[in-house]
């Protein structure tokens, strides 16, 4: 999993705000659209229903008119790479 992201690798229109793994290769990243106030976050995110407590992340979109959406979490995006995947997928739907 790569440290940073370049904003050229992102849809048309949207910017990394921030970007970085923490611990466990977690992914912690915002993104923002340069012409709305539409958000995408992608957050560590700890699974307490599973065994163990699965670390993993859940991936949101935020927009104004239609506040807080969750994407996906838990183990479909467990993987750091996965997460981003289904950030960028989400920013390219928007």
């Amino acid at each position: 999993m790569r440290e940073k992201i370049d904003d050229s690798e992102l849809p048309e229109g949207w910017e990394a705000r921030e970007y970085s793994l923490t611990g466990h290769r977690k992914l912690y990243a915002a993104f923002q659209h340069q012409d709305s106030e539409m958000e995408v976050h992608v957050v560590p995110y700890k699974t307490y229903g599973l065994p163990g407590f699965t670390d993993s992340h859940r991936i949101t979109i935020e927009q104004p008119e239609s506040g807080l959406e969750v994407i996906a979490e838990g183990l479909e995006v467990e993987h750091a790479d996965e997460a981003e995947d289904v950030a960028i997928e989400a920013m390219r739907n928007l």
